[in-house]
Formats: structure tokens, C-alpha cells, sequence
């Protein structure tokens, strides 16, 4: 009577049916909690009537009951990223117009990690494309592609890691004390001199200095590597000194060490850098080609005899419209008797969008030749110099800060100042790199 006194008719017959569910839930309740008399009441199960989805074809078991092993591979902590890359560089010169160097790839790179319950134990990273290269130039980016004509199955890093291998050999204290500090790499890899180590120029058109150096940037090795302390990081590792191939030709090998700055110089200050040594004997026919002194001491078997020390440093200051970065290498050393210096600088920007980007390089190869006593060569003259100047400016389509995700178009004009053979070239590139 309240409710039809202060809401009306029509909140009387709504307390009426709200009353009246009550009731009706209340005894529904009451009912279920009592079984019915001499029998015992069954559990019902929530998921009686859940009917099974179609199965996923990617996880069905193997219908032999064995475990497939490319299934168990690809299922967990594996990455594969597709490859495009299309390069045409053109020069000119004082006496004849050299044709357009072509260089065309499809290619893929994918990584696997092995993992435990509580930590990664390994890793492996495989790198490979098919290239179609026509009208050959040598360039900065493709020192190795002259003997390359035609398609050409090429790999490039090709190795496979080991964290922590000590672990086994340690109590539960010395493990946390030593977490990173040594790590086992096998395989080929860039080499562990200046700062490739912290710089994947895989896809790019300015190179840093060893494959000038050295005859080649990457090389067949084992070693260990990790961090010292959380300022400190090494690598040291024997090499093969074949470069490209894996194979031995009378040569010693090379043995390589760096140390570096670690990585919270570079999350505080933006610096990267260290210090590094090679030496030992590697394969090069470019070294023993270009020098008398070199080939008189090879053998007849292209092998170099080498000792390299070197310095290099990266500072990466931000700005209010994108970032600065600032690298250096620098070496010295010898091939044989002949003295030898490299020297590289780049200055790079990107804008803050990550959209574009500007660069400018400066490279330069110094080699004093001193032929043997018995090697009369009045033709070669005792110092020779390579030196080049490159500008880029490049427009990124996709540029992920963690460089699993690149796009770019890039065009880059080199002025060759000095050449230790053939004529100076002006060379001008336009790039096109896609890797998703």
C-alpha cells in the first residue's frame, strides 16, 4: 500500500513480480540443493556440453607417435624474415662510360633460440640469398661479388651461439655472479675488430673498413665472448682467415680479440667503442695482388702474413628534431713488411620520425710498399693510397628500432679521390631494401 501511495499503480505491480521471482529463485535453489530420496546426487560437469574446435594443422601430433622434429623446431622461439634487395650502380669515367652494374637478390635470415624452463642455452642464425649480378663494379658494399657473375647462392651469417657454457662446472652462487660472462660462438660471423661487432651493415651501401682491411668482413671462427663487467665486454676467437670459404691452404689462422665498452655507456651516454688486435696469416689474393713485397712472401699460396691494431668509437647524441651519430675506425699494422693504415669516418643523422636519414663517409687505405731486394718493380711506386668521399640520403618506408623490420630506398654518390688501381670514378647508386 506504501509503494501504491508514493509511486503508483504501476510500482505496486512491479514489487508484486519482483516478490514473486524471489520466490520462485529461492525454491528453484532449495530444490536443487536437495537430491531426490534414495538416490545419490551426480556432479555436474561445466564442460559436458563444450563441443571440440577443428584442430589446428600447424600442432596436430604425428599420427606415428613420434614427435616431428621440424614441428618441434618452428613451434617456439623461432624467427624467419624474408629478404629483398635490388642495387644499380653507375660511373663515370675520364676515358670510357663503364656499363650499370646490376645486383638482385631474393633471401632469408632465421634464427632459433633453445631454451630450458628458466633460460636460453643457444642460439642459431642462418643468412642466405640467391643474387643475380651483371656488369660487375667493384664497390664498397660487394668487394667480394667480382668472380660472382651470373646467379650466385651466397650465405652470410652463419653460426650458432652457446650461453653460459660453464654453468655445469658452477654452484648456484657462481652461476648468478657470472650470468653472460662466457658465451661460445661458432661459425661465420663479422670479424671481432672495430665496431661491426655493434653494427649489422648487412643491407647497406656504406661499408665500414674491413672489408677494405682485410679482404673480407666476415670469417669462419670459434671463441668466446660476454661481459667482464657491466663496463667491460671482450670477445676473443681464432679464425680461419679464409674469408668467404671455409678451407686451409697452408695458413695459420688469425687470432682476434677486442675489448669494448659495455652496453650501459650506450644507454647513458650514447658512446660505443673499444680497442681490438688481429694477427696471424689469412688468405687474400687482393693483398698479394697489389703488392710486390706481399707476393714474394706468400708462397705462391695468396697467404698473408698479418698483424692489425686498431681503435674504434661511435657517439650518438640526440637532438630535438632526430639523432647525430658520430664512428671512427682507425688501424694500423702490417701486411708482410709492407706498413698498412685504414682510417673511416661517418657522420650520420635521422630524423626523429625514423622517415629519413642523411649520411656522409670518409674512407681511407694507406699501404707502404717495400718490395723485397730481389723484387725490382720500378713501376709500382713504394706508397699507395685508396681513399673515396660517399653522401646518402636515404627515405625509409618501415625503420623498426629494433631492425627486424626494414624498408628503404637509398641513393648514394661516391667520388673515388685515390685508387691503388684503375682510374678514379665517380659512382652513383640508388638501393632499394626490403626485410620483413
Amino acid at each position: 500500500m506504501l509503494l501504491k501511495r508514493m509511486f503508483g499503480p504501476g510500482a505496486l505491480a512491479v514489487g508484486i513480480l519482483l516478490s514473486s521471482t524471489a520466490a520462485g529463485l529461492s525454491q528453484s535453489l532449495q530444490t536443487e540443493q536437495k537430491p531426490p530420496a534414495g538416490k545419490k546426487a551426480a556432479e555436474k560437469d561445466p564442460f559436458a556440453d563444450v563441443q571440440a574446435g577443428p584442430s589446428d594443422p600447424a600442432v596436430q601430433p604425428d599420427k606415428s607417435g613420434r614427435d616431428n622434429w621440424l614441428q618441434r623446431f618452428t613451434s617456439e622461439n623461432f624467427v624467419f624474415r624474408s629478404e629483398v634487395y635490388s642495387q644499380l650502380t653507375g660511373g663515370h669515367k675520364v676515358e670510357q662510360e663503364p656499363p650499370v652494374y646490376s645486383r638482385q637478390s631474393l633471401g632469408f635470415e632465421l634464427l632459433k633460440k633453445f631454451s630450458t624452463d628458466t633460460a636460453t642455452v643457444a642460439a642459431l642464425d642462418v643468412q642466405f640469398r640467391l643474387v643475380r649480378r651483371d656488369h660487375y663494379i667493384m664497390v664498397a658494399n660487394d668487394m667480394e661479388g667480382a668472380d660472382r657473375t651470373g646467379f650466385y647462392p651466397e650465405y652470410h651469417n652463419v653460426y650458432l651461439d652457446f650461453y653460459n657454457v660453464f654453468n655445469p662446472l658452477m654452484g648456484d652462487s657462481a652461476r648468478s655472479r657470472h650470468v653472460g660472462r662466457f658465451n661460445l660462438r661458432v661459425g661465420r660471423f663479422y670479424l671481432p675488430f672495430g665496431i661491426n661487432l655493434q653494427t649489422d651493415t648487412h643491407g647497406t651501401v656504406l661499408q665500414l673498413s674491413n672489408d677494405r682491411n682485410f679482404g673480407f668482413d666476415r670469417d669462419w671462427y670459434t671463441g668466446f665472448y660476454g661481459s667482464l663487467n657491466r663496463n667491460v665486454n671482450y670477445d676473443v676467437y681464432y679464425l680461419l682467415g679464409s674469408g668467404y670459404y671455409p678451407r686451409f691452404k697452408g695458413q695459420q689462422g688469425l687470432l682476434g680479440a677486442r675489448i669494448s665498452l659495455g652496453n650501459r655507456f650506450l644507454n647513458e651516454f650514447g658512446l660505443e667503442g673499444g680497442v681490438a688486435f688481429l694477427g696471424g696469416e689469412r688468405i687474400c689474393e687482393a693483398a698479394v695482388m697489389r703488392s710486390p713485397s706481399v707476393e714474394a712472401r706468400s708462397s705462391g699460396h695468396q697467404m698473408v702474413r698479418t698483424l692489425r691494431a686498431g681503435i674504434d668509437g661511435r657517439y650518438t647524441h640526440p637532438l630535438s628534431h632526430g639523432t647525430l651519430a658520430l664512428t671512427t675506425e682507425l688501424s694500423g699494422g702490417q701486411d708482410a713488411s709492407d706498413t698498412v693504415f685504414t682510417d673511416l669516418n661517418q657522420l650520420e643523422y635521422l630524423s626523429r620520425s625514423r622517415r629519413w636519414g642523411a649520411a656522409g663517409q670518409y674512407r681511407h687505405f694507406w699501404q707502404n710498399i717495400r718490395p723485397a731486394p730481389e723484387i725490382r718493380r720500378p713501376d709500382v711506386p713504394p706508397g699507395r693510397t685508396d681513399s673515396s668521399l660517399a653522401g646518402e640520403f636515404t627515405w625509409y618506408f618501415r625503420n623498426d628500432i629494433s631492425a627486424s623490420r626494414l624498408h628503404w630506398l637509398k641513393f648514394n654518390v661516391e667520388r673515388q679521390l685515390e685508387r691503388l688501381d684503375g682510374a678514379r670514378t665517380w659512382l652513383f647508386t640508388v638501393q632499394y631494401y626490403w626485410y620483413w
